[in-house]
């Protein structure tokens, strides 16, 4: 079976769209779609970190083009660079860690405070509204965006997009989209996490999913 095309509705303005979801997968940094005239993907070429096998990356970007678009790739069409273990620690800034979460509820109200750490900071965003099962986890989303947002100096916003539960490969998988706000204009990036706890701690892993790898990135645009 051949490789699919773009399918019509989708078009070249899907290639950004579709690069921006690869590069959320795991390990991986950075995407970049060849195609050819006709909108079939000739090339997929994905730089990564060093923590898992080239193999393993090429079958999530696999599935994630065939859950995602529908679209067969042959793995001969992807192409992994890693960054070796030396290389990626001069690269990367220290990933946020997750301290602490608590959530308190009084009067049909919830606050919800999160915690994130580094090696030689600490991070606090607490924020409070209706203790709704649904707004609790977009309150958790928030808080974990007011944790970060100490870590990044300068002009700029996060705000929560969407949070779904979306069922990939069997696995229920919650998937946050977050948009970033900054003089330079926005940007929107999607985290996910798998469920292995529950909601609360899926999403506030799939909101520092979004943004952790992209942490470096934001430094240079909101310092230089």
């Amino acid at each position: 079976m051949s490789d699919r095309q773009l399918e019509p509705g989708l078009g070249s303005a899907a290639i950004p769209e579709i690069e921006q979801a690869l590069g959320q997968v795991q390990n991986i940094t950075q995407v970049r779609l060849v195609t050819d005239s006709s909108g079939e993907i000739q090339e997929i070429h994905a730089l990564a970190d060093a923590g898992r096998s080239p193999k393993q990356i090429v079958r999530d970007i696999e599935s994630m083009m065939m859950a995602q678009w529908n679209i067969k790739i042959d793995h001969k069409k992807i192409s992994i660079a890693q960054l070796g273990e030396e290389e990626q620690a001069n690269a990367e800034p220290s990933r946020l860690e997750i301290r602490s979460i608590s959530i308190k509820k009084a009067n049909l109200i919830a606050e919800v405070k999160v915690e994130l750490v580094t090696e030689r900071m600490l991070g606090e965003g607490v924020v409070s509204g209706p203790a709704s099962s649904s707004n609790v986890l977009r309150l958790v989303a928030e808080a974990t965006l007011r944790a970060v947002q100490q870590f990044v100096k300068g002009d700029h916003y996060f705000l929560v997009d969407d949070i779904r539960k979306v069922t990939l490969a069997r696995f229920e998988t919650m998937v946050v989209c977050i948009t970033m706000l900054t003089p330079l204009g926005e940007e929107t990036f999607f985290g996910t996490c798998i469920l292995r706890k529950d909601d609360v701690d899926a999403v506030m892993r799939a909101t520092l999913d979004a943004l952790n790898r992209k942490l470096g990135l934001i430094s240079v645009v909101l310092h230089g």
